[in-house]
């Protein structure tokens, strides 16, 4: 009988484990909170943001980028804190761009053509770009033309254009988002050079170019964008424009009254929607820049009191300049393979 009462006692020892094991762990995964809140957005759930001074972009020595100003961080809701570069621990895994049957895998599967070592290429278009576009015909500011030089509009132009980069054209980025000229862009931005303190808002600012060009001119540019403002963020964010640009969603005739006043407003949205809201976000005196008007012309307005005063305009669509496309080699074919058995 002793036998058998100690192999009973063993197996009930064994079964109170097992429970006890079972039970940890059921409770254990049911107590850990969700890696990210329900209804999250993608971009919102990956973006690292901290309080610490973010590091200088990689063309800090063009420009103006003055210290962050010392003090409390904004409260949540008011001010964005400033976005800073993604660890490569942090640094969000992309979605494929179409599936893949389970149990396949793509060999080769190049990056995209803008990474496959075409940089010389494009840096030839960008010289190209700065001495016809812009020396040529008649630009003389050197901080304007040190920034075109050195932003890559490369980087913000539509993949399907990427080509164009370079080209004395607009371009169409969809959902009524437009890539203006390198001409309006920097017309726009010799208006603001010479006032580097300046705190400016840009209005309707997508695709993110002149945001960035911008930027490297005044002391903060506060950026709003109706649409897929987000995706402009982690765009400026990780082409490393993160020491004094702010970026959120709102209306062209919202702005951002909890950053105002500013020294100038940028917008590039319709005229009917310029507000009296917008206009009581800008300093006495401020200015407010169209870089395009409907004929053709980048408009300077001062307000004096309640009323804006035309203080400019300057033609900004001259006869484009042909040529400039940058040869890019044909994607490589994606090869889907069957695992070996």
């Amino acid at each position: 009988m002793k036998p058998v009462k100690a192999i009973l006692l063993i197996l009930l020892v064994c079964a109170v484990a097992a429970i006890a094991g079972v039970m940890i762990g059921v409770y254990g995964v049911v107590a850990k909170p969700p890696a990210t809140p329900p209804g999250t957005k993608f971009t919102d759930a990956h973006l690292v943001y901290h309080e610490a001074p973010s590091p200088e972009p990689a063309t800090n020595a063009i420009g103006v980028h003055p210290e962050p100003v010392a003090g409390e961080p904004p409260s949540p809701g008011q001010m964005p804190r400033r976005l800073m570069p993604l660890s490569p621990a942090a640094r969000p895994m992309m979605p494929p761009p179409f599936a893949i049957a389970p149990g396949h895998q793509t060999l080769p599967m190049a990056p995209f053509a803008r990474r496959q070592g075409l940089d010389d290429l494009f840096t030839a278009a960008r010289e190209r770009m700065v001495k016809e576009q812009l020396v040529g015909r008649g630009f003389t500011d050197p901080a304007v033309l040190r920034v075109m030089q050195a932003v890559k509009r490369d980087n913000f132009a539509p993949g399907m254009q990427l080509s164009n980069a370079y080209v004395d054209m607009t371009m169409d980025c969809g959902s009524g988002r437009t890539l203006e000229t390198p001409f309006v862009i920097a017309t726009t931005a010799r208006q603001l050079a010479s006032r580097p303190g300046d705190r400016i808002l840009e209005v309707e600012a997508a695709p993110g170019y002149a945001t960035a060009v911008y930027s490297m001119l005044v002391k903060e540019v506060y950026a709003t964008q109706s649409i897929y403002a987000d995706s402009m963020a982690v765009d400026l964010q990780m082409r490393g424009f993160t020491n004094n640009v702010f970026v959120r969603e709102a209306g062209a005739a919202q702005g951002w009254p909890e950053a105002a006043p500013f020294d100038a407003i940028v917008f590039n949205g319709p005229v009917a929607q310029i507000s009296e809201n917008l206009l009581a976000q800008m300093k006495p005196g401020g200015r407010f820049i169209i870089p395009v008007t409907d004929d053709g012309k980048l408009c300077v307005l001062t307000k004096s009191g309640a009323q804006l005063v035309i203080q400019a305009t300057l033609p900004v669509r001259p006869t484009p300049i042909p040529g400039n496309q940058v040869p890019l080699p044909p994607m490589p074919a994606i090869r889907i393979v069957s695992p070996q058995r």
